[in-house]
């Protein structure tokens, strides 16, 4: 093993590109208030008399702008670098960070860029960068419907600069919506600038990691990458959605119920689009199980207030077709989302009676679970005048500055062991030992069964690259979004249960350190 920083390339900090992915539309947090239970019937006509849950169209102010593209976040950035570099503040290895979006200027120590509201984590382990070089990376996060005829699992991470090749794998980390991950596999696929889709081979582009609520995988490059989940073994796929009311209030209430794919950045894609139409909205914190089979999801309302009745449907029935729930998305719309439309009138002319009434929601045939609403429109819309292009932009490049200027951008030198420590344990663990208590048994304790050890001993035998190094650095990946403390304690853990004297001085020193 030889130093992590050893290898020397001719490459220059490269300059922006603009991927083609699909959507290049910023996801802005709106703040709502909301609240949310499950409940447990066997008939989607039986509404429970008690609820938890309040969805309260309140209006909490806010301002409502054009979303930025990715390049006007590149370009801020680079004008925030040319600032810095006037002033002489050095920026490697320090991470910025607006909404969903996050750059760097990283050098051969590497570095995390995590989008933590997201779940979304990029790591450069050191020496994915050559020693006396600097490289600008960035990741950005759109939802579901951001790339055409596609249907993912997951969030689409845009990792740039696209066609960016590392002397080591970089680990990706995104959420999933998958609930039965045991029982179907995952497929990764990348879009290029020029748009053409490749899927990732297990064991030769990528290495896999699957947890409950998210995959982590290995690449040398950068590009669009997005996954998708198919059952096995014939099982039936099951996935979690969540269950969206939104709200418009007139002379009539429009009432429409989203139904998306539980990751974050869809939920909130939706919430944008939705308030551009002038409709409130509730955050749904607990998801709705949905399963790749034959029955349909059907929304129903009852209860309304005597003031109040509901004119469409006449039945106060919709259904959602299971097709919808499953199918490819089109580009740059959130409105793809499945959704179902209920409009009540007001029975007398009194126009202090505010609109109530339950909704229910569950798939028919899964009998045991569902999603129960009160709800209630309590005060009219504030309409908030839209930043122009000028203003947000500014507001954009100030946001940059002021990470700069506070210090308020994270520095990352992530280092699990000191290198002579950790070069000596892949030696170490690189040795076969005949009962299998070498790197195949740590992969097994730092990172699931979901692994392939087939695949890592490939890629490690086809790169002449250390497996050990591989498996660390896949259980590195993983823990972003806890400490180094939190992180050195579990691979201290996995050493002790490992039970090999000669790894002792690993142990040592983590407690030393």
């Amino acid at each position: 093993m030889g130093s992590a920083c050893t290898k020397s390339l001719n490459m220059e900090v490269q300059s922006r590109m603009h991927p083609s992915y699909g959507s290049n539309q910023l996801v802005i947090p709106l703040d709502y208030t909301s609240y949310i239970t499950n409940y447990d019937d066997t008939c989607i006509n039986e509404l429970s008399e008690q609820t938890d849950t309040i969805l309260d169209v309140q209006h909490t102010r806010h301002d409502s702008f054009p979303p930025p593209t990715i390049t006007d976040f590149l370009n801020s950035f680079e004008s925030m670098l040319e600032q810095a570099k006037a002033q002489n503040i050095d920026v490697v290895g320090k991470i910025f960070k607006i909404a969903n979006f996050a750059a760097a200027i990283l050098d051969c120590h590497g570095g995390c860029l995590s989008i933590d509201d997201l779940d979304v984590h990029l790591y450069v382990p050191p020496g994915a960068i050559p020693e006396e070089q600097t490289q600008q990376v960035y990741i950005y996060v759109t939802g579901t419907s951001s790339v055409e005829s596609h249907y993912f699992s997951t969030p689409f991470v845009h990792c740039g600069p696209p066609d960016t090749v590392f002397d080591k794998d970089v680990v990706l980390t995104m959420p999933h919506c998958v609930k039965n991950t045991s029982s179907c596999k995952f497929s990764l696929s990348k879009l290029s600038s020029g748009g053409s889709s490749d899927e990732l081979r297990e064991g030769f582009d990528v290495i896999q990691v699957v947890d409950n609520d998210s995959i982590t995988f290995s690449v040398n490059h950068f590009c669009g990458f997005g996954a998708t989940a198919s059952p096995v073994d014939g099982n039936i796929l099951e996935k979690t959605m969540i269950a969206c009311v939104f709200i418009h209030k007139e002379n009539e209430v429009t009432l429409r119920l989203r139904l998306v794919d539980d990751v974050k950045v869809n939920v909130l894609e939706v919430k944008t689009d939705e308030g551009k139409h002038g409709f409130y909205s509730a955050d749904v914190d607990s998801p709705l199980i949905v399963q790749k089979n034959n029955q349909d999801v059907v929304a129903k309302i009852s209860n309304c207030n005597l003031f109040w009745e509901l004119s469409e449907p006449e039945s106060c029935q919709q259904k959602i077709h299971r097709d919808l729930l499953w199918r490819e998305t089109k580009a740059s719309c959130a409105r793809a989302f499945p959704s179902a439309m209920f409009v009540a009138k007001r029975r007398w002319g009194l126009r202090i009676a505010r609109f109530t009434a339950r909704m229910a929601v569950l798939q028919e045939g899964s009998g045991v679970y569902g999603v129960n609403f009160f709800v209630s429109a309590k005060k009219e819309r504030i309409q908030q005048p839209a930043l122009d292009r000028e203003t947000q932009m500014d507001w954009i490049q100030q946001m940059f500055l002021e990470q700069m200027a506070k210090l308020q951008c994270t520095s990352v030198r992530p280092r699990l062991l000191e290198e002579s420590i950790f070069n000596k344990l892949c030696d170490l663990f690189d040795d076969p030992n005949p009962l299998g208590n070498d790197w195949r048994k740590l992969a097994t304790l730092l990172l699931n069964r979901s692994v392939s050890i087939g695949s890592i001993s490939d890629k490690a035998g086809r790169e002449r690259r250390s497996p050990t190094e591989i498996v660390l650095e896949l259980f590195v990946g993983r823990q972003s979004g806890r400490t180094e403390e939190e992180t050195r304690a579990t691979l201290k853990g996995a050493l002790i249960d490992m039970d090999r004297q000669d790894a002792e001085f690993a142990i040592v020193a983590i407690r030393e350190q």
